[in-house]
């Protein structure tokens, strides 16, 4: 068999429109004018050089010289046997016959050895002039182009019509090819590439390359964490870097997705790549249906491990966890202290407004005392000064303390109302209602008092027996209320606080909601003049 060469054809000619430049051709014979004539294939390059491989007598083909032929035909002992990859037009040519001798000869066409695709016909179509072919250089036969898919095959036998002798015949195979690998540089032998010794010839890869290719084509290849640099060789003879594809998958997600070779012909070049499981999926342009896969694995470093990271972020949130506490912490101190200065300035500013009630009422009660007196009543006096001393003792009593039950409360009430019953004669009533928790119901002491004293010195105290006071403790719900009413002529409730007890009362509220924001204590007055007056107040949530 001759050695592989290029056709050339002038492209103002009738088969301009094949580009001969991207065929291999393949003849049989001595080449020679004048001699018998030759099949030529043309087999389409496409990129790759080794999509047109030739070989005769292969273990494949050798049964293929008599196959299907009558009786009286035999091929020649070697004949052509031409592979192609590309899905491409293949042209078989017939150099040394031309419109002079085509006469002599005819061609039949089989299609995968069996099936007559065209019968015994003559030769009527030839190449243009001027087309040269070794040394043909004659119009010689055109006998046509044919495609088929792969696994399939195309013979053209060409024949002396007066003998009926076959004197050429050509085949050609459409094969499938799945790209396959023949080196593997990495980190520990990519000097080796870069001192020239490159992956030509028939020098075979040493047996530490074989060690890792071996692992790499069964899936287990574990790279170290600086073999993160890689050079991969394809077993084909590609010249054009385009003909070549890949992608790279990295944990099962396009890294790099399909994409023309960028490196070198047949070599792909990753570089930088992260810890992680790959896969690298190859196939030829010619053939994107016959992908081949190679995967591998590279070994995060220490510190790139899982375990290293997952001790890693555990320090780091507990080092945050620590500084929010420590923040928390802080905040939380500066906080409490804050609401300790808070409170002992307000329970200062409460002790202050007591220590200013307890003084008002012992002045109001002895002045009620020496009413009496200057009225000659001695005994209602007595009386009064008995009672004025339980009330005085109750008072100091619980001086020291900011609440103190319901009960003691009502009874305090109750003794300061007797004492100004005698002065002045009004009627009351205390009444609690039913389902009220009196027992366990705590209440800001002495609050109501200066409340009923309003009640008393500018309700009640001018109306003597026809006077009366009223003081209802009921439940709304969660909140407890406390209603003060008196008969008397009421007043503006826009205009300024009457009497300092009530201005005092209010003030006391006014911190006690600062002590206690969730139990905020309302103080609402209601009164038209001659109409009398209705104080509430609201112990909100007071159960909660």
């Amino acid at each position: 068999m001759k050695k592989l060469f290029l056709l050339l054809l002038l492209p103002t000619m009738v088969h301009a429109q094949i580009d001969w430049m991207n065929y291999s051709t393949s003849f049989q014979g001595n080449g020679k004018e004048g001699t018998h004539p030759v099949l030529v294939t043309a087999i389409p390059y496409n990129g790759i050089y080794g999509g047109a491989s030739y070989s005769s007598n292969t273990p494949e083909d050798s049964s293929l010289a008599d196959s299907h032929l009558a009786p009286e035909e035999k091929r020649p002992r070697h004949f052509g046997v031409s592979y192609t990859i590309d899905s491409g037009y293949v042209y078989f040519l017939a150099p040394g016959t031309h419109r002079n001798n085509a006469d002599k000869y005819e061609f039949r066409v089989l299609l995968d050895k069996k099936t007559l695709l065209l019968p015994w016909g003559p030769i009527t179509r030839f190449t243009d002039p001027g087309k040269v072919l070794n040394e043909f250089k004659d119009q010689y036969g055109f006998l046509g182009g044919y495609k088929n898919t792969w696994g399939h095959s195309v013979i053209v036998d060409l024949r002396e019509k007066a003998t009926k002798t076959i004197i050429s015949s050509a085949m050609v195979i459409w094969r499938n090819a799945h790209p396959s690998l023949s080196r593997l540089y990495t980190a520990q032998n990519l000097q080796n590439l870069i001192g020239g010794r490159r992956p030509y010839g028939d020098s075979q890869p040493d047996s530490a390359m074989t060690s890792r290719l071996a692992a790499l084509a069964q899936g287990r290849l574990q790279l170290q964490p600086r073999d993160n640099t890689l050079i991969f060789y394809v077993n084909a003879q590609v010249y054009q870097r385009q003909a070549l594809e890949y992608q790279l998958l990295h944990d099962g997600s396009p890294d790099r997705p399909w994409q023309p070779n960028d490196f070198d012909n047949n070599a792909i070049f990753l570089q930088n790549l992260q810890p992680g499981q790959y896969t690298l999926q190859l196939r030829l342009r010619a053939q994107r249906h016959n992908v081949s896969s190679y995967t591998f694995a590279i070994r995060p470093a220490w510190y790139e491990t899982k375990l290293f990271r997952f001790g890693l972020g555990a320090l780091e949130g507990a080092s945050l966890i620590a500084v929010i506490l420590l923040v928390i912490l802080f905040r939380q101190r500066r906080r409490t202290r804050r609401e300790k200065n808070a409170r002992e300035r307000l329970g200062l500013e409460l002790g202050y407004i007591r220590s200013q009630l307890n003084p008002h009422f012992i002045f109001n009660a002895l002045s009620s005392i020496q009413g009496l007196v200057n009225n000659n009543k001695i005994e209602a006096a007595n009386r009064y000064l008995s009672d004025f001393g339980l009330l005085l003792r109750d008072s100091l009593a619980g001086s020291d303390k900011d609440s103190h039950p319901l009960p003691q409360e009502i009874r305090i009430l109750n003794t300061y109302l007797l004492l100004e019953q005698l002065r002045f004669g009004f009627g009351y009533e205390i009444t609690t209602a039913p389902g009220l928790p009196v027992g366990t119901t705590e209440i800001p002491a002495f609050l109501l008092q200066p409340l009923v004293e309003n009640a008393v010195k500018h309700g009640v105290a001018g109306l003597h027996e026809n006077g009366f006071i009223r003081i209802a403790f009921s439940r709304e719900n969660a909140n407890f209320i406390t209603e003060v009413t008196d008969n008397g002529k009421g007043w503006d409730t826009t205009a300024e606080a009457k009497g300092y007890g009530l201005r005092l009362t209010k003030e006391r509220i006014s911190l006690l909601n600062q002590l206690s924001p969730q139990q905020p204590i309302t103080l609402t007055i209601r009164s038209q003049p001659d109409r009398g007056a209705t104080i509430r107040l609201q112990f909100t949530n007071w159960w909660t």
